[in-house]
């Protein structure tokens, strides 16, 4: 991640870094919430993508931002979203996203 933080900032004049929490919720945090918060539970992967997608939408038009996005993850999700969570990735984020 520090090498992906240190590129972007170090490539582009104006750049800016959402960073999103998630277990069975997601919800947009500060760099030290994020990097700190000891959350514990389910993981549902759809959340964050869920948050993510809404995000770009509302502050980040494709045609004005280079957009990445960088997930870390134990691996873990519920079986149950599975599904959800490779819907919202192939439809939603990649498109809008330059790498992921």
């Amino acid at each position: 991640f520090m090498l992906l933080y240190h590129f972007l900032h170090c490539t582009y004049e104006h750049s800016q870094v959402v960073f999103i929490r998630h277990h069975t919720t997601a919800q947009e945090v500060d760099e030290q919430e994020f990097f700190q918060s000891r959350d514990t539970g389910g993981t549902l992967v759809s959340s964050a993508l869920d948050l993510m997608d809404k995000i770009i939408a509302s502050r980040y038009p494709r045609e004005d931002w280079n957009i990445y996005a960088a997930q870390a993850s134990d691996g873990d999700n519920w079986p149950m979203d599975s599904a959800r969570w490779r819907e919202l990735l192939t439809a939603k984020v990649l498109p809008a996203v330059l790498y992921y």
